[in-house]
């Protein structure tokens, strides 16, 4: 079965333009609730970074409105307990 897949527009941080990205919903949940890294990538520029705690909370937001939406089911997000506390997000 397939990841559940998050979109997100992404800036590039060279030109501004906004590019339609998608990401493992379940990698960026768990990237979110442990403080890992997300490297982000824009195609225009052949440009990659870190995304900043600015970008990572216009993620974190994506990915509420995907759960809130039953677009990234709950059971497909096969993260661990502590990160869906860290998330806020209810047990499915």
């Amino acid at each position: 079965m397939r990841e559940a897949m998050l979109y997100a527009p992404i800036a590039c941080p060279e030109c501004a333009n906004e590019l339609l990205t998608e990401f493992g919903a379940a990698s960026i949940a768990q990237a979110l609730a442990t403080g890992k890294t997300i490297r982000l990538f824009a195609s225009c520029h052949y440009k990659a970074w870190t995304a900043s705690s600015v970008e990572r909370e216009q993620l974190r937001a994506y990915l509420d409105v995907a759960i809130l939406s039953g677009s990234v089911p709950l059971h497909r997000l096969k993260i661990a307990t502590s990160a869906r506390m860290i998330l806020d997000i209810p047990a499915g």
